[in-house]
């Protein structure tokens, strides 16, 4: 029914608590599949203790070189043999009716054609509290949405989403030589762009710990990673200019990614055409850059001193 799939670098001592997690599931109608990014510790060791045990799942494990969880992503839906596909990363574990819920929600949902996820929501262990379940979801249980125009319905907080196996098989994340990180929006937002949807729902099925040394701290969702991965950025923005149009956010990353361009040897040319603009259009964004910065500079100044611009009505 489901494969739980889980990119791990050096978590040897956090995946036990995952693994533990599994083994209480009320329903045990899954695979999980390690892909480890190299590690240097003893997961491996660790991976093989757990599969020597008296499992009732198949624990698949699969090390590649460094590659970033991307690769490992894309590499596990290649190995997945069910039809829905869970990203459960090291650090984090499942509440005990996890599957059992997903499950429930597949039989009810499982056979609409454009639908690509079923989301539960997130525990926060740290703060011993639900993150972020919004009244829109608490009363619509099972509410669609395209990923792109989640902030629409306040659910642009992180999700526990499962998605289907054949969606993610098509829709793979890019990958370019010496770089490890492609946030994972760029795919998301991709599936939801062509129109593809996911059904949230409130129940809290994944909880997490955002550890200081996790992806989330790292940086690699930042500008400074960014710069570092960036033609995977610059698709992430392509979609996203599609998705969003130019608003702050994909003004400010398209001027970003302009001043970056020189760095990685690439032309005004070749920038546009990745992001799917016109040329002219991307030199007049850039050329306005200090207008977008001061503009941006006297809103929060504004802000800050709680002045308030009121519209006003005309005629």
């Amino acid at each position: 029914m489901i494969t739980i799939f889980t990119p791990t670098f050096n978590r040897e001592h956090t995946l036990t608590r995952l693994y533990d997690s599994l083994k209480n599931q009320t329903n045990h109608g899954f695979e999980w599949i390690i892909v480890d990014d190299a590690s240097q510790d003893k997961t491996y060791d660790l991976i093989e203790s757990f599969k020597a045990r008296e499992n009732q799942f198949d624990i698949v494990y699969i090390r590649q070189e460094h590659g970033g969880k991307h690769r490992a992503i894309n590499k596990a839906v290649d190995y997945a043999k069910y039809d829905w596909f869970f990203i459960v990363d090291s650090d984090d574990f499942l509440t005990k009716n996890a599957v059992e819920l997903v499950g429930e929600w597949i039989r009810k949902y499982g056979d609409e054609e454009k639908l690509a996820a079923l989301s539960g929501s997130r525990y926060d262990i740290n703060r011993n509290m639900a993150m972020s379940v919004p009244t829109i979801l608490s009363n619509n249980p099972g509410i669609k949405c395209l990923n792109h125009e989640r902030y629409k319905f306040d659910l642009d907080s992180d999700k526990a989403e499962v998605y289907k196996t054949a969606v993610l098989k098509k829709y793979k994340f890019p990958e370019y030589n010496n770089e490890f990180f492609v946030t994972e929006a760029e795919c998301w937002n991709r599936i939801s762009y062509d129109g593809y949807y996911t059904r949230f729902f409130p129940e809290a099925i994944y909880c997490c710990e955002y550890l200081t040394d996790g992806l989330t701290n790292s940086g690699a969702n930042t500008r400074k990673g960014f710069s570092k991965n960036y033609f995977g950025f610059l698709d992430y923005l392509n979609i996203l200019l599609k998705a969003k149009g130019c608003d702050w956010e994909t003004i400010n990353l398209t001027i970003f990614a302009c001043r970056e361009r020189a760095k990685h040897k690439v032309s005004y040319k070749q920038l546009a055409e990745k992001l799917n603009l016109e040329e002219k259009v991307l030199g007049l964004i850039y050329s306005k850059r200090f207008k977008v910065y001061f503009s941006k500079i006297i809103l929060k100044f504004c802000k800050r001193l709680k002045i308030v611009f009121e519209p006003k009505i005309i005629g």
